[in-house]
Formats: structure tokens, C-alpha cells, sequence
């Protein structure tokens, strides 16, 4: 039933697969169509970039990617290019941080993470792109605090269009940070020479320069790509937080299943996050303030740790393990902790520049996922083809973010692949989940109708539990009845229970013990000493309704024969004692009692008849002349013992005790050498008394 299950969900898998491979292969259709020449886009060089020789609706957009001029400290206004040249040689890369410069003035050392600064870039076109200029427009990209965009005509110094990413200020208090990307067309001024300036400022965020690149192309192609971007992004968010509330229900429906909970977690986070990172919010006009640029960092950095911690949860509780479980969830659950508070109570300058933490603790989380899943990939357990599911989305989702990676830095040109990958991550592992609860159900059905079987059973045992109680009753007072003993259990308090065998009145000669004391009942009528019967009772007293212990520890004060005396008769009882135990409580005690006067009384007859026979025994060992010389001789000490005796104390001195002692030793002495034991036994208790009395 279970690898049916598996079957199933797995088939489901499939198509998932299948359903993200064909929305791969449709998008890079569209990535292709958009360059099918796969043509070189150029690169600015010394903070010029020639586009004269670019088609525009053929070729697509152009990244306005490599070396910009670079004025630091400083809001530069336009002028002719070679005088603006002249006066800002620094170069720095496009994208790239303000570190990445090239200083040949050695204005500065080492640049600030915060202040201001502009970006100078001249753009060439030909005489075809100048008369069709309006139809073109730029795509500000993102900077990554404030940026103010603003495209001229070199020649005239008259604006074409502007680009505001928030406000940039040379002090802080002036400075509003908003992060957005903005596409704008271009007025119909026909130009053969671009001069775009960018303003920036930087004072809440530790990296400081561009992130994503300029555009400048067909007005329309970037306002589509610019649509597409944001609807794919709309789309991730409305299919995560459809996929997180889907599970939330399941988990509300069944709380026993964390792992629903866990996933609820995992989407509702990245929903967020990927709500920041497609900027959303400010396209929305949320967050378009200084408070708001640093709420919504600090919420974006929020995002790793619990990302982190819920995917470690979740990926154990589809696939458990042991030793490595214990030391993943101690490290993300930890190590995230601290960088929820640390991000928390932080300045964002602080935490911003502390990237690298963020980073290492997801590379050494997903390192040890990684191993975990590929230990248990190996392992011939129920969780392996799980195992290796979760390890195949992980891998589709790897290799979607490095294309993107690769992308982005004009490595490979393919598109934008992540977005659809995580949507295939996320679906995979929704069908895990779907899989296991499909299992889950079809067990419970398989319970269900076991239990019903079960309810059939109970309800015939219930119908017809008077009768099998009579019967039982019946078949138990049968065997009481007939078993030749005295049968009877001590409840509490020591009180004799209703239920005892029929021979028990027999047994003690009265039938009137039921719910008596079994101290009343049976010790007071025994010959135990008074401390024994007490020792007795006291062991009863502490045994029944107590821990099975007490009865070990008192048994050994329990008689197991009991010399009984009723109306003059008296009777040697042989008794056991057997604790009745439940739950490890003693609830009774159950008392065997066998009359086995007789045969005490015969053992004593065969006792005494040994005796005789161990007398006859030795007087038969004994030649004859030996016997008769031991008689004859013993015979006259003996009558002199009794008649010195018989005179009286008076007339018995000290010499005359030792004669009776000499007497007995002789007597005692010769009998000891015919092997009469019984005989020299009492002339030795006779010879004891008389040196005592000489001591």
C-alpha cells in the first residue's frame, strides 16, 4: 500500500517536472527571440559608449554595462563632455561598488561607504538613431540607496528625460534612499551624443554604488521587459502566498503534520522577501521615505534567517536523521537566532556590512543539507526516494540562481531563469508534501476500515458480555468449588474477600469468614507467638493496595504453616501467599490453606519408628559377649548413680558427686564405643550436669 502511495506521488512529480521544463523552454524561446544573432552588445570604455553601430529593434536594449566616469563629493552639472571629462578622469565599473575605482589623480586613499557622489557616461549614436530618438527611452536600473538619472543632449546641454530613484543630498538629513527601477522615453530632440548623469547618495546602507544596469533601447521593448519583470514577480508572490495558505489550511486541518507548517513558513517568507526584492512595495509607493528605505532592508535581511531555519526544519521532517539533524537544527536554529536579533537592534550600516555572516551561515546550512540528503539518498530507508526528490529540487533551483548569476554579469546570455526555477522548487516540493499526505489519507482509510472491524468485534463482545461474565463466573465457582483447598484472597484493610473455595469452611470448621478480619479470623486462633501473629498482620497491612515492592520486602514475615485450633480441634495448615498485581499495585492477596494434619501426625509416628529402628539397628551391630559385658557392667554404675541419688542432697558430698561423674563418663565412654548413640546422648547431658555442679 505504501509504495503504491509513493508511486502516485512520485507519477505527480513528473508532471511537475514536466510543467517547469516546458515554462523553461518557453521562456528561453522568448530570451532567444529577443537576441537571435546572439549579437555582442558593447561595453563603455573610459566613460564612453558607442552605439552607433546597434540596432535597437533588432538587436534589443543595450546594458550600459563597463567604465563610467566618476566625480566623488560631488553633484556635477552638465557641460560639454571634454570639459566635464577634463575635470572627473576617475573611472568606476558599471555595476560595481565604489571601491572598484580607478584613481590616476590620487584625489582620495580609500573612499567612504557613505557620502555622494555622480556617474558620467557619454553615449554615441548614429544619424537613423537620432532622427527616430523618441522612440527610444532608458531604463534607470538601481542604484543602491538614492540615485537622481538624467539623460542630456551633449551638444546643446538640453534635458531629455529624468530618472528619480528617491532624492540624493550631500547631507543626510536631505537624503531620501528609494530603490526602483523607472523606464522614461525620450524627447524628440534629435542628438547624435548622450550625456547621462547620475546623481547618488549613499548614507544607510554599507554597499554603495549601482546594482542593476542602465538600459537605453526601444521604448517599447523596455517597457515590456519592465511589465514582464513585474508581472513575473506579481505572479511568484500570488503563487507563493496561494501555495503558504494552502498549507496553513492543512496544518490547521492536521496539526500533527509539522511539515505543512514548516512549508506555510518557508513560502510566506519568500513571498515576502520576494516582494523586496522585485520592489514591489515602492512601486506600490510604500516605503518611499528614509524610515521606510531602512525598515524595508532591515525586513530583507530579516528573511535569511528564517528562511534558513525553515527549510532546516522542513527538510528534517521529511527526511529525518540523527547525529547530523541534531547539529544542523542547533546551527540554523542558533546561529539564526543571534542574526535575528543582531539584524533587529542593529543600525543598517552595521548590518549591512556584516553580509558575510549572512552568507557563510547559509553556505554551512545548505552544505549540511546537502550531506544529509545525499547520507540519506544512499540509505535503503522509507525516506530515501523523498531524499532524493527534496535533493533534485534543490539542484533545479541551484542551477536556475547561477544562470541568473551568469547572466546578469553577461557570462552567458540565455534569460532570466531563477523566478521560473523557484516556482518548479517550490511545486516540487508541494508534491512531496501532496504525496505524503495522499499516503497519509489512504493509510487512514486502510484505519478506518480496520477500526470499523474493530467496532463490529466490540460491539458483539459488548452485546454478549453479560452471558461470557456469567460463564466465567460459572467456570471459576465450578473450579473453587472442587479444588481441594482452602482458597480465599486478603482485600483492604485485611478483610477476607466474598469469593473463597467451598472446601475453606471445611478447612477451618466455619463457614462464617467472609469479610472478616483475617487476623480475627485465622492468627488469633494459631499458636504463633503474639509477635509473630503481629508481624503477620503488619506484613498484610503494608502490602495490600500498595507498590508491588512492599509485599517482596514483607513476605518473609508471612507464616507458611499455621498451627489452628477451632472448638477444640486443632489442625497444622499449609499456606502460600500470591499477590494479585495490576498497574504494579498489589490489589489483593491471594491464600492457599491445606489441612495436612495426617500427615504431620504420620511423619511423627515415622519419626519415632525410625528411632526404634535405629536402636534395634545398633544392638544388632554389637557381638554378642560385647553387649552382654556393656549391660552387666553399666547396669551396676548406674544403680549406684541411683541410689546415692536417692539418699537424698544431704548425704551426697563432693566426693561422692565425683564418683556419679566418674560413673557417667564410664558409662557414657563405652556406650559412645558401641556406637549407642541415643544412650550416650543422655548419660552425656547426666555427666554435663555433674561438672557443672563440681565447678
Amino acid at each position: 500500500m505504501m509504495l503504491k502511495a509513493n508511486k502516485e506521488s512520485f507519477l505527480n512529480l513528473k508532471w511537475f517536472m514536466i510543467s517547469i521544463l516546458f515554462c523553461l523552454s518557453s521562456a528561453s524561446q522568448v530570451a532567444l527571440s529577443a537576441s537571435p544573432d546572439k549579437k555582442d552588445k558593447p561595453l563603455a570604455t573610459n566613460g564612453v559608449i558607442d552605439l552607433s553601430q546597434w540596432n535597437f529593434e533588432k538587436d534589443g536594449p543595450v546594458d550600459l554595462r563597463g567604465e563610467w566616469r566618476f566625480a566623488w563629493q560631488q553633484f556635477v552639472e552638465p557641460k560639454p563632455v571634454a570639459e566635464l571629462f577634463e575635470q572627473n578622469k576617475e573611472i568606476v565599473n558599471v555595476p560595481g561598488y565604489w571601491g572598484n575605482i580607478t584613481n590616476p589623480e590620487k584625489i582620495w586613499e580609500n573612499l567612504p561607504n557613505t557620502g555622494y557622489a555622480s556617474y558620467i557616461l557619454e553615449v554615441k549614436l548614429n544619424e537613423n538613431q537620432a532622427r527616430n530618438i523618441h522612440k527610444l527611452g532608458i531604463n534607470g536600473g538601481e542604484f543602491l540607496s538614492s540615485a537622481n538619472l538624467q539623460v542630456w543632449d551633449a551638444a546643446s546641454t538640453v534635458m531629455l528625460t529624468e530618472v528619480k530613484q528617491g532624492k540624493p543630498a550631500k547631507v543626510q538629513s536631505d537624503h531620501i534612499p528609494v530603490r526602483t527601477s523607472t523606464v522614461r522615453p525620450f524627447s524628440n530632440i534629435q542628438t547624435t551624443s548622450l550625456l547621462i548623469v547620475v546623481h547618488v547618495s549613499n548614507y544607510n546602507n554599507y554597499w554603495s554604488g549601482s546594482w542593476i544596469l542602465p538600459q537605453i533601447g526601444s521604448y517599447k521593448d523596455l517597457y515590456e521587459n519592465s511589465f514582464w519583470s513585474f508581472s513575473t514577480s506579481l505572479f511568484l508572490v500570488g503563487a507563493l502566498v496561494l501555495i503558504s495558505i494552502y498549507h496553513l489550511v492543512i496544518f490547521v486541518q492536521r496539526p500533527e503534520d509539522v511539515s505543512s507548517l514548516l512549508f506555510f513558513i518557508f513560502c510566506a517568507t519568500i513571498s515576502l522577501r520576494e516582494t523586496l526584492m522585485g520592489r514591489l512595495f515602492e512601486q506600490l509607493g510604500i516605503g518611499v521615505s528614509l524610515d521606510g528605505f531602512v525598515t524595508l532592508l532591515k525586513v530583507e535581511y530579516l528573511t535569511i534567517p528564517v528562511l534558513i531555519v525553515a527549510v532546516s526544519f522542513f527538510v528534517f521532517s521529511m527526511s529525518p536523521g540523527k547525529k547530523l539533524m541534531t547539529i544542523t537544527k542547533w546551527w540554523s536554529l542558533g546561529f539564526g537566532i543571534f542574526l535575528l536579533g543582531f539584524t533587529t537592534f542593529s543600525p543598517s550600516i552595521t548590518f549591512t556590512e556584516n553580509l558575510m555572516f549572512y552568507q557563510v551561515y547559509m553556505m554551512v546550512t545548505g552544505v549540511l543539507l546537502v550531506i544529509h540528503l545525499i547520507i540519506k539518498t544512499f540509505k535503503n530507508t522509507q525516506e530515501q526516494n523523498i531524499a532524493k526528490w527534496i535533493g533534485l529540487s534543490f539542484v533545479v533551483l541551484l542551477l536556475g540562481t547561477i544562470n541568473d548569476i551568469l547572466h546578469s554579469q553577461g557570462v552567458i546570455v540565455t534569460g532570466y531563469y531563477g523566478p521560473l526555477t523557484f516556482i518548479g522548487f517550490i511545486l516540487m516540493q508541494s508534491g512531496i508534501i501532496s504525496g505524503k499526505s495522499a499516503y497519509a489519507y489512504k493509510q487512514t482509510k486502510l484505519l478506518s476500515a480496520n477500526l470499523q472491524e474493530k467496532n463490529k468485534e466490540i460491539t458483539f463482545f459488548n452485546q454478549n458480555l453479560e452471558r461470557l461474565v456469567d460463564d466465567k463466573t460459572r467456570e471459576i465457582k465450578g473450579l473453587l468449588d472442587h479444588i481441594p483447598q482452602g482458597v480465599l484472597t486478603i482485600e483492604s484493610e485485611g478483610l477476607i474477600g466474598k469469593n473463597f473455595s467451598a472446601h475453606l469452611s471445611e478447612v477451618l470448621g466455619n463457614s462464617d469468614v467472609a469479610e472478616k478480619s483475617f487476623k480475627e479470623a485465622i492468627l488469633d486462633k494459631s499458636s504463633l507467638t503474639l509477635d509473630d501473629q503481629d508481624q503477620a498482620w503488619q506484613a498484610i497491612i503494608n502490602s495490600v493496595n500498595l507498590e508491588e515492592l512492599g509485599f517482596i520486602l514483607n513476605s518473609g514475615k508471612l507464616p507458611h504453616e499455621i498451627e489452628y485450633t477451632h472448638d477444640s480441634t486443632t489442625k497444622i495448615l499449609e499456606s502460600t501467599w500470591n499477590p494479585q498485581v495490576k498497574d504494579g499495585m498489589v490489589e489483593s492477596i491471594l491464600v492457599t490453606l491445606l489441612d495436612v494434619t495426617a500427615e504431620k501426625k504420620l511423619e511423627a509416628e515415622a519419626k519415632q519408628q525410625q528411632k526404634e529402628m535405629a536402636k534395634i539397628s545398633e544392638l544388632v551391630a554389637v557381638p554378642e559377649a560385647k553387649a552382654h559385658n556393656f549391660f552387666s557392667t553399666s547396669y551396676v554404675l548406674l544403680e549406684e548413680i541411683k541410689n546415692n541419688i536417692g539418699k537424698g542432697a544431704d548425704y551426697l558430698d563432693q566426693e561422692r558427686i565425683k564418683m556419679l561423674f566418674v560413673n557417667a563418663h564410664t558409662v557414657k565412654g563405652s556406650a559412645r564405643t558401641l556406637n549407642f548413640s541415643e544412650l550416650t546422648e543422655l548419660i552425656h547431658v547426666m555427666e554435663h550436669r555433674y561438672s557443672q555442679i563440681l565447678r
